[in-house]
């Protein structure tokens, strides 16, 4: 129709309308005009009516034609049955073939048109349905969605795609323009997919909220959706399998190809499980990722520890109920998870500026995540293999750091509290205090055993029982034998100080006043040995119970070894002390068996006073009651030990004045030590100066050797040294004296077979040890 500005339009008006008479007319005109329209309106109706008449006449072809089509179809059914008796008949067969062939024409093409014909209707029904099941503005999918417009927009959807299959297929043998008009049908499809698989995406992003709201029916439906998909891929696949290995000249093969198409719509495969797999997995990603970013890293192991097992929970239980079992989906979805995990924990721990505590950290929740895996979900340890954070190497790698870490810093810590232990030990400088209960200063063993204590705990931790043994190992071997050596070294140089005078740093002799109180410092680092012994044992205790079983014997062990040192260094202090006290009593006893003794006892009481008023009776206030039992025995053992050297001065033994004052000696050492005697040893003892007596009254050879006999079945391990030295005092020849031994020593022996060889020592082996002959 012409604009109102069309210029052959104003011509005419301006031809008819050339005056103002001409206006007279215009009534005239118009209704020449409304004559013309009634004629074009009949005749535009003739024409409608004309064309109605041909589609009627269409649609009845076409319905004649489709029940011509469906005759043909039975007519063609009705063939089938005639050609199963007759396969052996090639061309009979042939013509069926070819027969059936132009039906399934005839009904591809109705498929066809009817396709296209309903095409932007359907595709107009899909996107409504979307966008009712998930506005298009809407970032989230709603967890508490019934699901069943997702079926039906995947129903009609995969109609159309199947249709898009078969329509490209048979382009395939059409010309360009009639392919890339069939291309053009369907781009808006492709939008429609995009928009499903979004779609779908959402559902599996929401699938936490949707597990918490316990809305199974909506799961059931989306797995059903992917199931589908999953077996119509299958049936594509094993088509595909088939005809690859299929001849082309089989007949029989190509039959039941045929008959395999009929059941596979689709061209492609849709890898609808593997989208949703991915789906998942970045899901899972996703929030762990939101965690990880939204959390302090101080926290974030706190806050794995709340939720994600129950996540887990949530997965185990869903996936139970709603998911195929072949599909083994929950092992999948642990790992996950896990992958998920192991990303976060390395690029954590591959941070130079990582804290230990941290490693730590993460090690455990490691070795309680391995744990919670199996009891919560009882999970095979090959699966769990399979998923965990933390592969085997990078776990021995981050133990060894760990226990690296740990080693150091025990060293380190032990170092800083025996520095100044050490140095106050060896200035002196604090007066000891007036009870043993009260701390000087030099005391050590809780903070070494709170060493190790936390080390253990750190360490146990980890849920490596080698690692924590191989810690327990260091700390007995290595930190334990450090701290001996250190306090050992300190103690050998302050002792000197008790014997040799001190010197300035111009080399001049100095009083130094803290002397005195050597003993006392002594006594408390003694007793601190006790305290470690003690606390050593307890703690060791408490690593069994961490351990299997299997480890106990190796911890038992270990805990003997650290023991040892303490108890060495325990030892070493009451010997120390023993030391003092021989240096005082020392050149009192080194008058024996002289001219002097016989006339007076006055060296042994001396000697006697000093070990009773200046250490035994002071020092048992102060000493722990094990450890003065053990100086006791020290004390008695090595005073008879140095009363009875005094016989290397070979002084001549003169009888019987020389057993008279031994007897004297005897009641006066007794007296003196029994008041200190907590075990009872002092009798059995001092049996040695009987037999001191006995041999020194023998006069025969046969004597000698009897009283040896009976001296040895008492002290198994005496020394030969003690009867030669008796022997030379009484003025007998070398000659006879080594005969003697000679017997002597044959008699040692015999009792020795007699006894057995697993015998007690005694005090008495050190007899030969002490002196400076033989």
């Amino acid at each position: 129709m012409p604009s109102k500005e069309d210029p052959k339009v104003l011509g005419k008006v301006a031809d008819v309308l050339k005056s103002e008479d001409d206006l007279t007319h215009i009534e005239t005109i118009i209704g020449s005009l409304d004559k013309e329209k009634s004629s074009v309106d009949s005749q535009i109706k003739l024409e409608q009516e004309r064309g109605m008449n041909e589609i009627q006449g269409m649609i009845n072809n076409m319905q004649t034609a489709n029940k011509q089509l469906k005759l043909l179809e039975t007519n063609i059914q009705k063939l089938k049955d005639i050609q199963k008796a007759s396969t052996s008949d090639k061309s009979v067969s042939a013509v069926f073939d070819k027969a059936a062939t132009t039906l399934k024409n005839f009904l591809d093409i109705e498929e066809l048109y009817t396709g296209f014909k309903t095409l932007a209707q359907k595709m107009d029904l899909i996107e409504e349905l979307m966008t009712i099941e998930v506005p298009k503005d809407a970032e989230y999918y709603s967890e508490t969605s019934s699901g069943d417009n997702l079926l039906l927009i995947h129903y009609e959807l995969n109609q159309l795609r199947d249709f898009r299959d078969k329509v490209e297929i048979m382009a395939e043998k059409s010309t360009p323009d009639i392919q890339h008009a069939a291309d053009n049908s369907f781009v808006r499809l492709d939008d429609l997919i995009s928009r499903f698989d979004h779609i779908l995406r959402m559902v599996v992003d929401a699938f936490v909220d949707i597990m918490n709201c316990e809305n199974y029916g909506l799961i059931i439906k989306l797995i059903q959706i992917i199931q589908f998909e999953e077996k119509e891929d299958m049936k594509l696949q094993l088509l595909d399998s088939i005809l690859s290995t299929t001849s082309a000249d089989n007949t029989e093969s190509s039959q039941k190809v045929n008959k395999l198409h009929m059941y596979v719509k689709r061209s492609h495969v849709r890898s609808y499980r593997m989208k949703f797999d991915e789906y998942f997995e970045k899901a899972i990603k996703y929030a762990l990722d939101n965690i990880f970013a939204s959390t302090d890293r101080a926290e974030i192991l706190q806050v794995l520890d709340d939720n994600y097992y129950e996540t887990l929970g949530l997965y185990h239980t869903i996936i139970k109920r709603c998911f195929p079992p072949e599909w083994n989906y929950f092992l999948r979805i642990i790992q996950w998870n896990q992958e998920g995990l192991r990303k976060l924990f390395l690029d954590v721990l591959d941070d130079d500026l990582v804290s230990n505590s941290t490693v730590v950290e993460m090690l455990n929740f490691e070795y309680e995540n391995r744990k919670k895996l199996k009891e919560l979900f009882n999970l095979s340890k090959t699966d769990i293999k399979s998923c965990s954070i933390l592969n085997k190497d990078k776990m021995d790698e981050l133990l060894e750091s760990c226990l690296k870490f740990n080693k150091q810093k025990t060293t380190e810590w032990i170092d800083n509290s025996l520095t100044p232990a050490i140095k106050l030990f060896k200035s002196r400088d604090k007066e000891p205090p007036d009870t043993k209960e009260e701390k000087l200063g030099i005391e050590t063993a809780q903070t070494v055993v709170e060493i190790l204590k936390s080390n253990i705990n750190a360490l146990a931790e980890l849920g490596d029982s080698k690692i924590l043994i191989q810690y327990l190992e260091f700390f007995a071997e290595v930190v334990l034998k450090q701290y001996y050596d250190k306090w050992d070294t300190a103690l050998s140089q302050e002792v000197k100080k008790w014997t040799l005078p001190a010197e300035n740093e111009n080399g001049e002799i100095t009083e130094d006043i803290t002397v005195g109180f050597m003993p006392r410092y002594i006594t408390i680092l003694a007793n601190d040995c006790v305290k470690l012994v003690d606390a050593l044992d307890g703690q060791f205790k408490e690593v069994k119970k961490l351990l299997h079983s299997n480890f106990h014997e190796q911890v038992e062990k270990i805990a003997e070894d650290a023991s040892v040192y303490a108890i060495e260094l325990g030892t070493t202090c009451l010997q120390k002390l023993n030391g003092f006290i021989v240096v005082e009593y020392q050149p009192y006893l080194e008058q024996v068996f002289s001219k002097e003794w016989y006339k007076s006892s006055s060296m042994i009481e001396y000697s006697l006073e000093i070990v009773d008023e200046s250490y035994m009776g002071p020092l048992e206030e102060f000493l722990h009651p094990e450890l003065y039992i053990s100086l006791f025995e020290i004390v008695f053992d090595q005073y008879l030990l140095s009363y009875l050297s005094a016989l290397f001065y070979k002084r001549k033994i003169k009888e019987p004045k020389f057993s008279e004052k031994i007897e004297r000696d005897g009641i006066l050492i007794q007296q003196t030590f029994s008041k200190f005697d907590r075990a009872e040893i002092v009798p059995d003892q001092l049996y040695i100066l009987d037999i001191l007596i006995n041999l020194s009254s023998c006069e025969e050879s046969s004597e000698y050797v009897e009283q040896w006999k009976s001296a040895v079945q008492v002290f198994n391990d005496l020394p030969l040294s003690f009867v030669k030295i008796i022997l030379k005092n009484k003025g007998l020849s070398d000659n006879k004296t080594s005969i003697i031994a000679d017997m002597c020593n044959g008699a040692s022996k015999e009792v020795a077979a007699s006894n057995g060889e697993d015998q007690a020592s005694t005090f008495m082996a050190r007899f030969h040890d002490i002196t400076t002959d033989e």
